[in-house]
């Protein structure tokens, strides 16, 4: 295996490259067929559309996918590096050794890779927890985009060649590696890769479908997997499983479980019956009990008493929400204090809480009164959940916000220390940007003050917290520090630095900085590759959306012309241009703009 790089950039190759040899031994060792070429290279690429692609033999990258610099790379850059690759080394399994057998089976490739990435990671950097981060970013996009009426199954009709490209989307990356655990995790990661052996070798050099997989599948356990996965790969979303207690029998629970849809606008929809496969971790028996819940409503027993905690979906490993009884609530909040189950249930029951009060099905003063249990919580990715959930409230619920995140503050600091961890960093540079968006007045002052620190010396702010800094100093400074930023862009050649900059750019609170962050994003000193990121920073923030939008549909001859010949960037623009918008007078604005040939 070899990494080629730019001249010069040698040295940032290394870690890749290391990621890259030994998530390919992994792989030989779990899918239990060898790599089968006789060369494996990576290829890091200046301008490049795509993220990567998994050309078998010679796997291309973006150079902020590919390159790692210890001196300035933040960890969460490595933490992405490291799914890329594993994302693409999975590839020479899952889409070129054996290859879907029609685009309506594209998660076949893309969702398996999408999960095969994080046994990579977690088997390679087990200290990241990583499978806890994939309930937020994986997971977590999967159920947002997937309880909208708009979405669509997994499995789906492509008639035309201009459909393939609608199809490369969350559903089939995200919901596709979401379903590909639940099952994993039903039938034990064990007998899942035994049958994955079997579909692979059966399958090598030629074409499959779902079927060709539920067959080895079904083969290796002896469940009824076929049965249960096209209830979630040829049906639209996916269930909120309400729990109603019915009766106690000695030490068991007996519960009534209704399935409905989930979806986040709260409208009824009893169409669609899922088998879902529920794990189940109670107070005195922690081992998992699953049952397959397969009808529209049906009867269970828990082992569990009237009195102690009982937390369902296990690990946060099926694609569904919960709905607890008050009283059953009430004792996970106290179990949630005490840490007494892992950090993904601990941010799932959160989670839940906040999907249905935002869909009608629950209380948002519920869900801010549970968070009352999460104030000693310090795992990274439960607070990150958490301050995703109220990044939306913010402004609205500051002091709830500020009370969660000054403590952490406090406790972690602004410097690294030697002992830090990988999630630590992480955790650290999540603190301080969320009580910068929150203005905090003494992390804005610090803030400000590091960065002139920084532009004296560079070494002196870690490579963590220089995208929060420069964001933080945008928002709350003018043209001055907005040109101290694009100074510090124009002076690298590192991609990675350059990115943070022109995502820091549109944190701006000036009208005119953001409008000539636009402009600046068409002109020739931004890399073609890296024009959304510009965009995407303007239309997050609430002062921008209408300014990005307005001067994408000014300028859209412009757009059109330099970025509609290709799939990655014009879709990645007009998707963050729109993003943030609710109403159906901007949904009808849009859907004219794009049903306009001119």
């Amino acid at each position: 295996m070899r990494c080629y790089t730019p001249v010069g950039k040698t040295a940032q190759g290394h870690f890749a490259l290391s990621v890259g040899v030994r998530a390919l031994s992994y792989f030989t060792k779990i899918f239990g067929i060898p790599y089968p070429l006789p060369k494996l290279d990576m290829v890091a690429i200046t301008e490049f559309a795509a993220g990567a692609m998994e050309n078998w033999g010679l796997v291309t990258y973006r150079e902020a996918a590919l390159l790692i610099d210890v001196h300035q790379s933040s960890a969460g850059r490595k933490q992405g590096v490291a799914r890329t690759v594993s994302h693409e080394l999975a590839h020479q399994w899952f889409g070129n050794l054996v290859t879907m057998d029609w685009w309506t089976w594209l998660y076949l490739n893309e969702g398996f890779a999408r999960w095969v990435e994080h046994l990579s990671v977690n088997h390679l950097f087990p200290e990241w927890d990583i499978w806890t981060q994939f309930v937020t970013d994986v997971r977590g996009s999967a159920t947002s985009l997937d309880a909208m009426r708009s979405s669509h199954a997994i499995e789906v009709d492509v008639h035309h060649p201009a459909e393939i490209n609608e199809i490369f989307d969350t559903i089939s990356y995200a919901k596709g590696g979401t379903v590909i655990r639940m099952l994993s995790f039903y039938l034990t990661e064990e007998v899942f890769l035994k049958g994955l052996n079997l579909y692979l070798t059966r399958h090598s050099y030629a074409n499959a479908t779902s079927d060709d997989l539920w067959s080895a599948l079904e083969e290796a356990s002896g469940k009824p997997v076929r049965d249960i996965m096209n209830s979630w790969t040829k049906q639209v979303g996916y269930p909120v499983l309400s729990f109603e207690e019915v009766g106690h029998k000695e030490n068991k629970t007996v519960f009534k479980v209704r399935q409905t849809r989930f979806l986040s606008n709260g409208e009824k929809d009893d169409e669609p019956v899922w088998s879902v496969p529920v794990g189940i971790i109670a107070e005195k028996k922690k081992d998992i009990q699953f049952f397959l819940i397969s009808q529209r409503e049906q009867e269970i027993e828990v082992e569990v008493g009237k009195d102690e905690w009982m937390k369902v979906n296990a690990g946060m490993t099926g694609m569904f929400r919960v709905k607890y009884p008050q009283e059953r609530l009430k004792l996970l909040g106290a179990a949630v204090q005490s840490k007494a189950f892992s950090a993904a249930d601990r941010l799932g029951i959160q989670d839940d809480l906040y999907a249905l009060a935002k869909a009608g099905l629950g209380s948002i003063v519920d869900y801010l009164g549970f968070l009352a249990n999460y104030q000693g919580e310090d795992d990274y990715s439960v607070v990150s959940d958490i301050a995703t959930n109220l990044a939306g409230l913010e402004l609205l619920l500051k002091k709830i916000s500020l009370a969660i995140f000054r403590p952490i503050k406090a406790k972690l600091g602004w410097d690294p220390r030697p002992d830090d961890s990988h999630l630590t960093q992480l955790f650290r540079a999540l603190v301080i940007s969320r009580l910068s968006s929150c203005d905090d007045p003494e992390t804005v002052a610090e803030a400000k003050q590091r960065f002139e620190r920084y532009l004296a010396g560079p070494a002196s702010l870690a490579p963590d917290l220089r995208f929060t800094v420069y964001k933080s100093v945008i928002a709350h400074g003018g043209v001055e520090e907005y040109e101290a930023v694009l100074k510090l862009f124009r002076q690298s050649d590192f991609s990675e630095e350059q990115r943070r900059c022109l995502q820091a750019f549109g944190a701006t609170r000036v009208p005119e900085l953001l409008v000539r962050t636009l402009d600046f994003a068409l002109s020739e000193e931004v890399r073609t590759s890296d024009v959304p990121f510009p965009v995407a920073s303007v239309s997050s923030n609430p002062a921008g959306r209408d300014i990005a939008w307005q001067y994408m549909k000014d300028k859209w001859v412009i757009f059109d012309k330099k970025f509609g010949g290709g799939l990655f960037i014009i879709t990645s623009i007009v998707g963050t241009c729109t993003n943030y918008f609710t109403t159906e007078e901007k949904a009808k604005d849009i859907e004219a703009r794009l049903t306009t040939t001119t």
